[in-house]
């Protein structure tokens, strides 16, 4: 499994939206949301970090 965190100042905690076709913001986290396992926020000393885990191919699947 892999595991992606980021982190930034802001203490706000992320939540999904519902973008239109034509919104240009709003995506990111339901693009993070569809390609991982799992993902969540936490806070931090100094804002919140996001993160999200990710299946790795097996070693039987691998070239």
């Amino acid at each position: 499994m892999l595991t992606c965190e980021v982190s930034d100042t802001n203490t706000g905690h992320p939540r999904p939206r519902h973008p239109r076709s034509l919104d240009e913001h709003g995506r990111g986290l339901h693009l993070v949301a569809r390609l991982s396992r799992r993902w969540g926020s936490r806070s931090g000393a100094d804002g919140k970090v996001v993160w999200a885990e990710q299946d790795l191919p097996s070693a039987a699947g691998a070239l």
